[in-house]
């Protein structure tokens, strides 16, 4: 699991605009032309061989019995053929740490791989398929080399490109890129393959597989959207990674990211990879995880502020859907309810998460181990317990990415969530998801948890929103600090504002217990997109004046300290007072 951070950072450069950074050490160790080089494979039609004597090449991965013959090239040219692959590093099945003693060769897909001549020209490309297998034309008697980059794009019906680049070296993209070579008279062979540059003991030389194995944790994502919507149309994301990125919190262009996250500010994923300190490139749950964000961000919705997290807290509703949705898509992807981080020392220890438990050690609707447990179970076909659901992921998809969902007034929580998965299932699935709703501590209905008991041991916590309405006031809205603060349950109060018509009108905060210096603060809503914000400095109070027009609102009503990470935090309670200006 990772955190979500939010914080404003520099719009970064897309792979085609900037540098391709040729960083990445291959097996023959050969260095042509300041590049490192990659081994040609042998093997059909004349394949190519290479100057320094190959070594650590793997077997290919075999095609498909029905994967296409090669292509016809017209007269005068060849067809250059091969796969790319790269070192994929599994978890240990007796600890949780890497098992860099059965890595293995997988093949990179959706891949693009260029030709480029003696000036540097890109004049052929294409994209691997689901082998890595690729197919270029080109010219003979021509001195070309291969060169795979670390970005992935659809060319089907559905629409997606995706790519890996280096946050502390100003973006520059990652490539594998074997030796110049002749083309010669006939068809030849190039394959490529990235390893982990493990020795047994550290990383002794460049992790040329990282990107790679990054962008496969995110294709077996786009896998799973497109099987429930062929025609998904996903925005371009980019993915930040390095061997330098690490868990200090401090600029991301120096590599201190503080965790895997996701960026909303940019859309964008940034990857932990500092050796001995935490490395996520061969955790696929977390890279699912952080694309869970990014898919709810871009074609569903998020209300989440973010923060650090884990499955012990007690969270802000909106913080637990999002990081509960986050890990159940993981299991989802990957089809395996075990979680899975390693770090540390060797990247040999870690630790683990079972999505599917219906005992987390707190339950309801600020869980995000209830979240996930509950989204995980809708989508499973293994009966466990009293889960006897299984309706795949279509439904959660189909509720996730609906109008009624994406645009209602109150935030995104998992009774809003819930609210809309009764649209999507069918009766008799309604029913089951119901009684494991409340398994999980939830009763509440509706998109605002109508009805809801569990108060998470804050007594003025429900009901979940209050409502107002012109000339209406609220004597208990409470911003607590006993969960911790943050992001935690209690640190934010909510309230619905309902306006019959458009005009002026004023929202006014005033303290009315827990000693005199708390300073309030407020946030006002629509469709989930802040559209006011009133944060003065003034002890006792906060007043907010301005127009408003006809239609539903949501507030989240706050003392300033606890809206703050680690901060001692302190309880303070609000009457809150809305009225027309006069």
């Amino acid at each position: 699991m990772r955190a979500h951070f939010l914080r404003p950072l520099t719009p970064h450069t897309s792979l085609r605009d900037a540098p391709i950074r040729l960083c990445l050490r291959l097996c023959c160790g050969a260095v042509l032309a300041g590049l490192l080089s990659a081994c040609g494979g042998g093997g059909g039609n004349g394949g190519v061989s290479s100057s320094a004597a190959p070594t650590n090449i793997p077997a290919n991965i075999p095609a498909p019995p029905d994967a296409p013959d090669t292509p016809v090239a017209p007269s005068g040219r060849i067809i250059i053929s091969g796969q790319i692959s790269f070192a994929r590093v599994p978890h240990s099945a007796s600890n949780f740490g890497l098992d860099y003693g059965s890595e293995f060769a997988a093949p990179a897909r959706s891949i693009h791989v260029q030709a480029i001549n003696a000036a540097g020209e890109v004049t052929a490309q294409a994209l691997t398929d689901e082998t890595g297998q690729y197919h270029l034309e080109a010219a003979q008697n021509t001195d070309i080399s291969i060169r795979a980059v670390a970005q992935m794009s659809s060319d089907g019906a559905a629409q997606w490109d995706v790519n890996v680049t280096d946050n502390t070296q100003n973006e520059a993209g990652y490539a594998l890129q074997g030796e110049r070579l002749s083309t010669g008279i006939d068809n030849s062979v190039r394959n490529l393959h990235a390893p982990s540059g493990w020795d047994g003991t550290h990383y002794s030389q460049m992790r040329s597989a990282a990107p790679f194995a990054i962008l496969d944790s995110v294709y077996e994502a786009i896998e799973t959207l497109e099987g429930v919507d062929p025609d998904i149309q996903i925005p371009a994301l980019n993915i930040g990674w390095s061997p330098e990125n690490n868990t200090a919190r401090g600029a991301i262009a120096d590599g201190d990211i503080g965790s895997s996250q996701y960026d909303p500010f940019t859309d964008r994923i940034y990857i932990l990879g500092r050796e001995g300190n935490d490395t996520d490139e061969y955790d696929p749950h977390v890279i699912a995880h952080e694309f869970g964000h990014f898919f709810e961000d871009t074609l569903s919705r998020s209300d989440s502020i973010g923060g650090a997290h884990n499955a012990a807290d007690f969270l802000d509703p909106r913080v637990a859907l999002g990081e509960g949705f986050g890990n159940a898509l993981a299991a989802i992807v990957l089809d395996d309810p075990i979680y899975r981080d390693a770090l540390n020392l060797n990247q040999a220890s870690g630790f683990t998460i079972d999505i599917e438990s219906n005992s987390p050690a707190i339950v309801g609707w600020y869980s995000e181990a209830s979240v996930h447990s509950v989204l995980y179970d809708i989508y499973d076909s293994a009966p466990d317990g009293i889960d006897r659901i299984a309706a795949g992921f279509a439904p959660i998809y189909e509720a996730l990415t609906s109008r009624d969902y994406r645009e209602a007034p109150s935030f995104t929580t998992m009774f809003s969530l819930s609210d809309e998965l009764r649209n999507s299932l069918n009766l008799a699935q309604s029913e089951q998801m119901d009684l494991l709703l409340l398994a999980q501590g939830m009763i509440g209905t509706g998109k605002t948890g109508i009805g809801e008991s569990n108060t998470g041991g804050l007594a003025q916590s429900l009901p979940l929103y209050k409502p107002l309405s012109a000339g209406s006031s609220e004597q208990n809205l409470c911003s607590y600090a006993q969960r911790g603060t943050g992001n935690q349950l209690g640190n934010y109060a909510f309230a619905s504002l309902s306006v019959a018509q458009t005009g002026s009108y004023r929202l006014s905060a005033v303290q009315n217990d827990g000693g005199s210096d708390a300073d309030p603060d407020m946030r006002i809503y629509r469709v989930g997109e802040e559209i006011e914000t009133a944060d003065s400095l003034v002890i006792g109070r906060e007043d907010w004046s301005g127009t408003l027009e006809a239609g539903e609102y949501s507030v989240a009503l706050y003392e300033y300290e606890n809206s703050l990470p680690q901060s001692a935090g302190r309880t303070a309670c609000f009457s809150l007072n809305f009225d027309r200006n006069p």
